[in-house]
């Protein structure tokens, strides 16, 4: 029997599915509470430095930094699996993923690139949108690239969060890579890749980030073992959740204070924390697991879209409401939640009134995009 035949029997049940659905949009709320905090704002002609009680600077640090750290490598984990859980021929996936991620990366990121140029130009607006290092007038033709690719001294494109979207198409241009290592290295390769994410502090090429190296390669070496999920079904829930909160503390306390292993330690927690938030999707209440359900298919566009939408908002907040604590705690709280219905609202407007567009930004084939604007 072939590799590919034999890989044909490592189905993914229907329950399965609908956990790392659920899972998605998790992690997808992550990115959120990961974005909604930051340390300074930049204005046109000031640059605000956002300064609080130390109880809500740690709990931001132990919020955005250490508990949903987890989304970004748990995306890159669960795209390898899904894909290396079936047979797959590598151009057919490539096309795809230019449909699914090259196109929407660019329009998003010309989007966001016009948006602002323009907003740059109103009197007014572009005290918001006029950051020393975004006024787009000035940009050199390194500087348009750099906008759309990132570069070695700043790793990320203009729109920032999308940094994710273009290393994910590069382990999928990487996939029959990952598939050899993991073919010819067996058990080993598993090695391969845990190592490097517990020691090495970044990845050499700016374009493929440590996160997606070794959690793409740890979600190939999962996928091709069968019952790797009734692996996760099998560890003690009590015992994973102790595991998780002592990791977190452990992580932040370590990191914190200044002593060695820091990043060891950080490291270990994301690897438990993955486990863990895996485990919730199966305890979740009907409601929720409804809710939940529900947003999936407006996920890839609230990634597209949630970043500026939210650094305007936080903007906008900044300069008409009181710097207490009791207003920052509530808007590192809120601005996530409202950033979240404001993208749903927006793909729901979108939806209607241009359906093609719509599909083309959630990378839809030719034939669905016919058939969404048909409707």
């Amino acid at each position: 029997m072939s590799k590919d035949n034999n890989r044909q029997e490592y189905v993914i049940s229907p329950a399965a599915s609908e956990r790392l659905t659920i899972l998605k949009v998790i992690f997808t709320i992550m990115v959120l509470f990961g974005h909604s905090y930051s340390n300074t704002l930049s204005f046109a002609d000031e640059q605000i430095v956002v300064t609080g009680a130390e109880w809500l600077s740690r709990f931001k640090v132990i919020v955005s930094s250490v508990i949903v750290s987890i989304s970004v490598p748990g995306f890159y984990f669960m795209s390898a699996f899904l894909l290396y859980k079936k047979p797959y021929s590598y151009m057919d996936n490539l096309r795809k993923k230019i449909r699914r991620i090259v196109v929407p990366y660019l329009i998003v990121t010309t989007f966001w690139i016009v948006a602002l140029y323009i907003a740059q130009k109103i009197p007014g607006l572009n005290l918001l949108f006029s950051g020393s290092n975004r006024v787009i007038t000035g940009w050199s033709a390194k500087g348009w690239i750099e906008a759309y690719w990132g570069s070695s001294n700043s790793r990320f494109p203009f729109v920032y969060p999308l940094w994710f979207l273009r290393d994910l198409f590069v382990m999928n241009a990487l996939s029959k890579v990952f598939d050899v290592i993991t073919d010819l290295l067996g058990d080993f390769s598993i090695i391969l890749f845990i190592l490097p994410w517990l020691f090495a502090a970044s990845s050499p090429v700016y374009f493929c980030d440590i996160r997606a190296v070794c959690f793409w390669g740890i979600g190939c070496y999962f996928a091709k073992r069968p019952g790797s999920l009734s692996f996760l079904e099998r560890v003690n829930k009590g015992v994973l959740t102790v595991a998780f909160i002592v990791l977190t503390a452990a992580s932040y306390i370590v990191s914190e204070a200044g002593l060695g292993g820091a990043l060891v330690v950080y490291r270990i927690s994301v690897i438990v924390s993955l486990m863990f938030w895996y485990m919730i999707t199966s305890v979740i209440g009907s409601r929720s697991k409804t809710f939940l359900l529900s947003l999936a298919k407006y996920s890839f566009c609230i990634y597209l879209f949630h970043e500026f939408s939210m650094t305007t908002l936080k903007k906008i907040l900044a300069k008409i409401l009181p710097a207490s604590v009791a207003f920052q705690f509530i808007e590192f709280i809120l601005i996530p939640v409202i950033i979240l219905f404001f993208t749903i609202a927006c793909c729901m407007l979108l939806e209607r009134f241009t359906p093609g567009l719509y599909a083309v930004l959630n990378g839809l084939s030719p034939r669905a995009r016919k058939s969404a604007a048909a409707k």
